[in-house]
């Protein structure tokens, strides 16, 4: 894996305020929001359903996504910090593949998103206690133009194009 195939995940309270701290401190910018964006994660034996609201740098490879806190939420919060590193997140090719590999390195998924089939579109795993992501490549292409043109519209249309490929090989045998 390469840092151009990599992105840092920050979790926080407050969107608006976060992004304008980073704005002033580290002169990055960002994109506009995506918000009420429907998410369904599945946690353990539970799917957790909410609504995003996040953006991303515009400056990058590796991009900085901030998302804001989801009440209640398992995965989206910042345990109680205005701000919080959330995660590693690389691009690959095949999730399946990839959370198999670091769950026989002993490192299972802790949580991953799911796609309207219910395969995994991205996966979290706890690597000595650092939250790595493995995101598929489908939504990478959206994911950068909205960081490269700042425009929000149309992103989410396009996340949820590039959910629906498919994201491993046991995929293809059952198609």
């Amino acid at each position: 894996m390469d840092l151009r195939d990599a992105h840092l995940g920050i979790q926080v309270e407050n969107l608006d305020r976060a992004c304008t701290l980073l704005t002033e401190l580290f002169g990055l910018t960002f994109a506009e929001p995506i918000t009420g964006w429907p998410v369904a994660v599945r946690v353990g034996d539970e799917v957790e359903e909410s609504e995003g609201r996040f953006t991303v740098s515009r400056q990058g490879p590796p991009y900085v996504e901030v998302t804001e806190n989801v009440a209640g939420s398992k995965v989206w919060h910042s345990d109680g910090r205005p701000m919080a590193f959330h995660h590693l997140g690389f691009w690959v090719d095949d999730v399946e593949a990839e959370s198999t590999r670091l769950a026989a390195a002993g490192y299972p998924a802790q949580a991953g998103g799911l796609d309207e089939e219910g395969r995994y579109r991205y996966t979290y795993h706890e690597v000595e206690g650092l939250r790595v992501e493995m995101a598929g490549a489908g939504a990478r292409a959206a994911f950068e133009h909205w960081a490269q043109t700042g425009v929000a519209e149309g992103a989410s249309a396009a996340f949820e194009r590039g959910r629906g490929e498919r994201t491993s090989a046991a995929d293809e045998v059952r198609a």
